[in-house]
């Protein structure tokens, strides 16, 4: 529905500092529907005051087109100055720096991820065909349990940066998990076939390989 607004009105929303008293115009606030890139970022049917129409021109609000672009809007009122910016991005999480402490009734163990890093040789007879390889450097500690503790690969599940599932793959590590007895510890490697190349992996890790995620880590991949 069309809206007949002063010149006033209009004048303080276009951020002018000149009242101007004129002849009422032929103004049309909200309905227009606002897409960028094929997304809709405006639903005319229930836009508000985020477009306006006058004079054959396109009004848009700078916090709409900040969302548009997923920036963020900022106005300085004593410069006049509209700004829209880059959201900040929170750095990517690195490994833990210190152990994740899994306590169960039986047996208790502590779990530390030191590192993910890209693998480049690749085994020739896998039928696997993967666009990146990681191998997963950790450690594991058995705290005083008289039940040996065992961690290996099938302990974790890998997400890439794309949401796909990695998948354990056959290449050489340096060091194989081992059964720990009481009050021992050992550093361990894991390997994981990618479908996409990524800059940071989800790590999930648990308990039960049949039960739900026990811890989740989030990790840069070196």
């Amino acid at each position: 529905m069309k809206k007949f607004l002063s010149g006033l009105i209009i004048g303080a929303m276009l951020m002018s500092t000149t009242s101007v008293f004129a002849e009422k115009v032929d103004v049309l606030v909200g309905q227009l529907k606002f897409v960028v890139d094929g997304k809709e970022i405006v639903d005319g049917k229930k836009a508000g005051n985020e477009t306006l129409v006058y004079n054959n021109t396109v009004y848009i609000s700078l916090p709409t087109v900040a969302k548009a672009f997923n920036k963020e809007a900022g106005y300085d009122t004593n410069g006049k100055v509209a700004t829209l910016k880059s959201k900040a991005e929170a750095p990517a999480p690195t490994v833990a720096n210190e152990y994740t402490h899994i306590v169960n009734k039986a047996p208790q163990y502590s779990l530390k991820i030191n590192s993910v890093k890209t693998m480049t040789e690749r085994n020739q007879f896998s039928e696997k065909k993967p666009k990146q390889v990681i191998i997963v450097d950790y450690e594991y500690k058995n705290l005083g349990s008289d039940k040996e503790v065992y961690l290996g690969d099938s302990n974790f599940k890998v997400i890439d940066s794309d949401g796909s599932m990695g998948y354990s793959y056959p290449n050489t590590v340096t060091n194989y998990p081992q059964s720990l007895v009481k009050d021992s510890k050992c550093s361990a490697q894991a390997i994981f076939g990618l479908d996409h190349e990524t800059k940071q992996v989800t790590l999930n890790f648990y308990d039960n390989m049949f039960g739900s995620v026990t811890k989740t880590f989030k990790i840069n991949v070196q």
